[in-house]
């Protein structure tokens, strides 16, 4: 008897879907069939990498501030201390300084918030900065030893007005006498006295206060000045024209983990070892996964914002890395994360892809880079279990993956 055609693929269909039942209902792979080839297979499968031919955490540089930061911080936290440069320009030289005052503006407190304070103290400055390049590195930190103005810090970032209403606090450094001199100082065009600015310091700080800096339109820092016009006072505020925070690292961080951060330079290096995957596999999705080491990560933004990029040569010393930017894959690490997925679905077809052609051998396989993706933005600090910890937590690749079946040759 004949069996025509289509009764033939109705036959083959309902033995790959038999087939498929009984792989999943004992946890099995799949195993695929070729119709035309009854006695080949196929497989889909997933896997855990966990096996890592090289990682590394360095620091390249220190990250300037000036530009890049959401806020001016001052005071200290998790072993890191920040000050404050700040620098007024345009003073007209037709008025007569008689009152001097420094106005910041609170955005938040992070660290101690019981009912603590610290003193900060402003410096006159005696050399050059420039706020795009400045850091706790490369500012000399000449400056003149006695303050011309103090102020008390607390732990609170916000204040009840007249009206009994929530409102930003304001912390005002008045100038003694020598600061409304040098004030006038730097006004005055024929015997001007060099303006560097001033660096606010502090004494005995358990927390880190945030201020709006000038790129905030409505509550950046400003110079209040009561000068006097002719025969009248008068009072004139001008805004801040360069400011900074610079961030000094009282000690390293303990070695074992791998870091990322927005200051000092930290970034992470790992190049997982794919050779168990077959050269011929489909890699169908990939995941890196990332534990977070809860007892070196601080945070003290709403999250973290970290950047994977892939290296196109291997890695040895960094001052040559090389980066591939036409991948890119984005995560934010909230305060409370003790593991870290990526990509996003959004970027999963470009990972994908990316291990596709290192598991080929299309593209060598160089590791990739986890790094902030906003440098210069705040202190936070992310830590990731490493291998060199011998901690279960470390990095993995998850990757589910096919191998189509053999196809025969027919004559």
């Amino acid at each position: 008897m004949k069996i025509s055609l289509v009764s033939r693929v109705f036959v083959w269909t309902g033995l790959l879907l038999l087939a498929g039942v009984i792989a999943c209902s004992n946890d099995m792979p799949i195993q695929g069939f070729d119709l035309s080839n009854p006695g080949s297979r196929g497989v889909v499968d997933s896997t855990a990498i966990k096996d890592i031919d090289f990682e590394v955490t360095y620091s390249d540089s220190f990250i300037p501030t000036g530009s890049l930061s959401a806020s001016l911080l001052l005071g200290s936290l998790n072993g890191i201390e920040n000050r404050l440069l700040l620098r007024i320009d345009d003073i007209p030289d037709t008025v007569e300084v008689k009152k001097a005052t420094l106005i910041l503006v609170s955005n938040s407190v992070v660290g101690d918030q019981a009912k603590t304070s610290f003193q900060a103290f402003v410096h006159n400055v005696l050399d050059e900065w420039d706020e795009d390049t400045v850091t706790d590195a490369n500012f000399s930190y000449n400056v003149d030893a006695a303050a011309i103005a103090a102020a008390e810090i607390v732990s609170a970032s916000q204040v009840f007005d007249e009206n009994d209403s929530l409102v930003a606090e304001s912390v005002r450094f008045q100038f003694d006498e020598r600061g409304v001199e040098l004030v006038n100082g730097w006004a005055d065009t024929i015997d001007a006295v060099p303006n560097f600015g001033v660096l606010i310091d502090f004494d005995n700080s358990t927390f880190v206060k945030n201020f709006f800096n000038r790129g905030n339109v409505a509550n950046h820092p400003t110079l209040e000045l009561e000068v006097m016009k002719s025969t009248d006072l008068d009072t004139l505020v001008f805004p801040i024209s360069a400011d900074a925070f610079l961030a000094h690292q009282l000690a390293e961080p303990v070695t074992g983990p791998h870091y990322v951060d927005h200051l000092f330079g930290y970034h992470s290096i790992v190049k997982f070892d794919l050779s168990a995957i077959p050269r011929e596999s489909t890699i169908n999705r990939a995941l890196m996964v990332l534990a977070v080491d809860r007892a070196n990560t601080f945070i003290t933004d709403t999250q973290f914002s970290i950047q994977v990029l892939r290296l196109l040569k291997p890695f040895t010393e960094p001052d040559s890395i090389s980066l591939d930017f036409s991948f890119e894959a984005t995560v934010g690490v909230s305060p409370t994360a003790t593991t870290v997925t990526f990509p996003s679905d959004l970027t999963q077809p470009q990972f994908r892809r990316m291990v596709q052609d290192w598991v080929a051998g299309l593209v060598e396989n160089n590791g990739i880079i986890i790094r902030s993706r906003t440098p210069g933005f705040s202190i936070s600090r992310v830590a990731f279990f490493s291998t060199n910890q011998s901690s279960p937590d470390a990095p993995r690749l998850s990757i589910d993956y096919s191998i189509a079946p053999t196809i025969s040759n027919r004559n």
